[in-house]
């Protein structure tokens, strides 16, 4: 159960601060590359929609692990690896000029 608590604080962390960092590159003229968001969301769009996609994901795991605790360790792994991905494309979204 902490495993899955602290994957699933992870990626709300990796995922404000790639939606941060999104907002900061659209600012700046680039296109949002997730169709999911169309490639010119609102800063009201990226965090409306971006919150209900992370707490689905994490409301999932955590019902995978309320079935089997197996598959909420195994959503846990899934949901870090998603938070490594966030953190990579915000990085790479503070680097747009």
């Amino acid at each position: 159960m902490l495993f899955l608590l602290v994957a699933s604080i992870a990626l709300v962390i990796a995922a404000v601060f790639d939606g941060i960092s999104t907002i900061y590159a659209l600012g700046k003229g680039a296109e949002e590359q997730n169709p999911l968001f169309g490639k010119h969301p609102s800063g009201l769009r990226v965090f409306v929609q971006g919150t209900i996609i992370i707490a689905a994901e994490i409301g999932l795991s955590w019902l995978l692990y309320s079935y089997r605790l197996v598959a909420g360790d195994i959503a846990g792994v899934v949901i870090l690896i998603q938070s490594g991905f966030h953190i990579f494309f915000g990085a790479r979204n503070f680097q747009v000029k």
